[in-house]
């Protein structure tokens, strides 16, 4: 889902899969949670290559994107494609396919607000 944001030896948040941007942690407060930015140049093709991979596991679960997959048919980040990855994901999730991972340090709460919305995307609620 995410994959860590390093300057040097020091967290600064993490990069986001789904929508292909940065959530930078430095400077924010629990109550803020993070700001967007876009992913730096030297971490844009890590994060290319963890998209792909996130891609083919969510296909795993779900027809639609596996159909769309192999059409050859890109996923973007507008929001149609966001919205058919997340499901995907979140189908995988509630059928114990996979586990989604996400990047944070307790050090000034760092990645809690992503946390606590991953929890509303992926897990299961009580109508559930």
């Amino acid at each position: 889902m995410q994959l860590p944001w390093f300057e040097g030896e020091d967290y600064r948040g993490a990069i986001d899969l789904v929508r292909m941007r940065a959530l930078d942690c430095v400077d924010c407060d629990l109550a803020e949670g993070y700001t967007v930015a876009d992913i730096p140049a030297e971490h844009l093709e890590a994060a290319q290559v963890a998209r792909e991979a996130l891609i083919e596991a969510a296909c795993e679960v779900d027809d639609e994107l596996l159909e769309r997959y192999v059409a050859g048919n890109s996923l973007g980040t507008d929001d149609a494609s966001v919205a058919l990855l997340m499901a995907a994901l979140r189908k995988g999730t509630l059928t114990l396919a996979f586990t989604p991972v996400l990047c944070g340090s307790a050090f000034k709460n760092r990645g809690v607000q992503p946390l606590l919305d991953s929890i509303l995307d992926f897990l299961p609620a009580p109508s559930d």
